[in-house]
């Protein structure tokens, strides 16, 4: 009775961690989240933008959208251009690895993911 019951919480282990590495990672699998880093920038609070997958393939080609999108202090540009009503986003996002981008505005602002590409 032990050894099926550890065989079937194997199983279950494996099914898990399976499914978080799994080399058919979807598209568009980022989530996008927004906190105040608690600093202020020209008198205005800073905001963390924080990308992540939960895949174990990188996301590429990530694209947000950001139509009005300002900022005090410009975003790093080896990370995050902005292309008419759509950011970039220029590195891949990875499960170890997030991408992190700091801006200064009033509150925060309204991204979401338009688009992104498993490479696996």
């Amino acid at each position: 009775m032990a050894s099926t019951m550890n065989f079937l919480c194997l199983i279950f282990f494996l099914a898990v961690i399976g499914k978080g590495m799994s080399l058919r990672c979807p598209d568009n699998d980022v989530s996008l989240q927004q906190k105040g880093t608690g600093k202020i920038v020209g008198g205005k609070p800073e905001w963390k933008l924080t990308l992540r997958t939960g895949c174990f393939c990188p996301q590429i080609n990530v694209t947000i959208a950001c139509n009005g999108f300002e900022s005090v202090q410009i975003p790093d540009p080896s990370t995050f251009v902005i292309k008419d009503s759509t950011c970039l986003i220029l590195r891949p996002v990875t499960l170890l690895d997030p991408v992190n981008i700091f801006y200064v505005a009033d509150t925060d602002f309204g991204f979401y993911l338009l688009a992104s590409t498993a490479k696996c």
